[in-house]
């Protein structure tokens, strides 16, 4: 009786941890279902920042937008490399 127990724990321990990583990859796509692309920034544009620079570049465009804090809006901000020709673009994107 104590092994079938212990066989029956190891199956839920199994189930719950891929119930945790399903729902996971559930909320992470639904999180880039948001995602913006920005073309055209020019590469070393925003220095080491580029969260606290595309806030600053929202800022500007949207200036109507008073009290809107940009930088809590804004989760995360990186470059990504885009499948091109070498002359084709002279910028990777940026995501938010």
């Amino acid at each position: 009786m104590e092994t079938r127990t212990e066989e029956l724990e190891i199956e839920v321990k199994a189930a719950t941890a891929q119930t945790t990583t399903q729902g996971q990859q559930i909320s992470e796509n639904r999180q880039r279902r948001n995602n913006l692309r920005i073309l055209g920034i020019a590469e070393d544009l925003e220095g080491q920042d580029t969260r606290a620079y595309i806030a600053s570049l929202f800022k500007r465009a949207f200036p109507d937008l008073i009290g809107w804090d940009w930088e809590k809006e804004i989760q995360r901000a990186h470059r990504s490399p885009l499948m091109r020709k070498k002359q084709a673009l002279t910028s990777t994107g940026v995501f938010w």
